[in-house]
């Protein structure tokens, strides 16, 4: 009987302890999967990890690829182009090439058939003129290349600063919901205190219901506040490819406030001409154009090519008498083609490529005012947000002298809970507002710059 209770109990021990193995694993996997899922990145980080898993610039990189294999495919037609064929041939059956003479009793076979042919041909050609149109389409093809490199540089840019945009999107939500929850705790102490005041009978209830009122409303402030702070990670996620659920924080504690230097609107204007990637990408179109309208017109002139053949055949047609037998021989000579007459084929391409060419001048021309109204407008709004940032400093600066003075006065009772609510309030707005204003300055500025074609990467 005693055996029997010690095994018992021995198996329930070992029971409890398998338990709180497994327990201690299931909560440690959770942790470990809770921090895999928060993560804390800079600026930088955040743009280099962005455009690395970038769908879109990865799109914009194999298009630049290809435009430089489009170069190497054109390129190819300059040199000798080398072609190897073989074949077999059996061929039907037919008399013997015989021929009769009136002293011969019988027809003298000249040449029996042979039904078996075999055939190895090694040729080579050499473009000598093709009316420039090789010229002109390698030309077009090195242009293409430029444009397809200035369009990555593009897309590179805008993924870097929508990348920034939602990085300080990220913060001032951040910013906020710390500011509300710091705003809940005061008022949660004042509310105690406002408790303690109305039952020595130093409060009117009243005065305590606002401030329950208060506390409700910022507590319905901050939910909403975590919920838009959710919606802008799971934006900033999805830039970073990152799971939409990760709990992303951004590492930067306080935004700078230090001004940006901002050149006058001439000055930015003529950078931005200068550096602008779509400047490049309608300038390289045109220029290629150009050469599409040569390319095209090659077809008013003849081309002239060098052809040299080797054949290896059995049997090989041109020894005779013919054989059972491999034998070699070569052929070389120059070719030229001209269409004399097409039905307007050549003429219609060449009025094709001018009205791309047309189309590519009047989309650069467009081009210029977008960037000319784009620069105008990054740059008021630029210096709008710098001025904001003063005002806003000045605003938390008055509020917190203001709200000091009102909870000393709050707590020997010479004002009204009202009073201390409308300072609070004040006082939570005011830093809230400046760091949007934080934010939306570092924003304006990635925009502005952004117009002036500066790279944010």
């Amino acid at each position: 009987m005693f055996l029997y209770t010690l095994s018992s109990k021995t198996r329930r021990e070992k029971r409890i302890t398998m338990n709180k193995i497994i327990a201690f694993v299931v909560l440690l996997s959770a942790f470990v999967t809770m921090q895999g899922q928060q993560k804390n990145v800079s600026l930088t980080e955040s743009i280099s990890l962005g455009l690395k898993n970038s769908k879109v610039a990865n799109i914009a990189n194999a298009q630049r690829k290809m435009a430089s294999a489009k170069k190497n495919e054109i390129d190819g037609g300059f040199y000798p182009q080398l072609k190897l064929t073989a074949g077999y041939t059996r061929l039907s059956e037919v008399d013997p090439f015989a021929v009769s003479l009136p002293f011969a009793p019988a027809p003298i076979v000249i040449q029996d058939a042979i039904l078996d042919n075999y055939q190895v041909k090694l040729s080579l050609s050499q473009p000598l003129f093709t009316g420039f149109k090789l010229s002109s389409l390698s030309n077009a093809a090195e242009r293409n290349i430029d444009t397809a490199e200035a369009y990555f540089n593009k897309i590179l840019n805008d993924e870097a600063f929508s990348i920034t945009k939602a990085y300080w999107n990220v913060y001032k939500l951040q910013q906020a919901v710390a500011l509300l929850k710091k705003n809940i705790e005061v008022i949660q102490k004042n509310l105690a205190d406002s408790r303690k005041f109305y039952a020595t009978g130093l409060l009117q209830k009243n005065d305590v219901l606002k401030l329950e009122v208060r506390e409700a409303n910022i507590t319905l402030k901050l939910l909403e506040a975590q919920n838009t702070l959710a919606i802008a990670r799971a934006d900033f996620n999805r830039l970073l490819s990152y799971p939409l659920s990760t709990e992303v924080t951004v590492s930067e504690i306080k935004a700078s406030t230090a001004p940006s230097q901002i050149p006058d609107f001439s000055v930015a204007l003529t950078e931005a001409f200068t550096n602008r990637e779509e400047i490049k990408i309608f300038s390289n179109k045109i220029a290629a154009a150009e050469y599409l309208v040569d390319a095209a017109s090659s077809g008013y002139y003849p081309s002239v090519s060098l052809n040299a053949n080797y054949t290896y055949a059995n049997p090989n047609s041109r020894i005779m008498p013919l054989s059972k037998e491999f034998n070699g021989t070569w052929d070389v000579g120059i070719g030229l083609s001209w269409e004399l007459w097409n039905w307007g084929t050549t003429s219609a391409q060449a009025e094709q490529s001018l009205l791309v060419k047309e189309i590519s001048k009047t989309s650069f021309e467009n081009i210029e005012e977008m960037i000319r109204l784009e620069v105008y407008s990054d740059y008021l709004t630029f210096t709008t947000a710098r001025q904001r940032i003063k005002v806003a400093e000045l605003a938390v600066k008055q509020s917190e002298e203001n709200f000091q003075i009102i909870s000393e006065k709050y707590n020997v009772q010479l004002v009204t809970g009202t009073d201390l609510i409308d300072a609070e309030n004040s006082l939570y707005t005011s830093k809230i507002e400046y760091e949007t204003a934080l934010a939306d300055l570092k924003i304006s500025e990635a925009k502005f710059f952004k117009s002036l074609g500066r790279k944010l990467y």
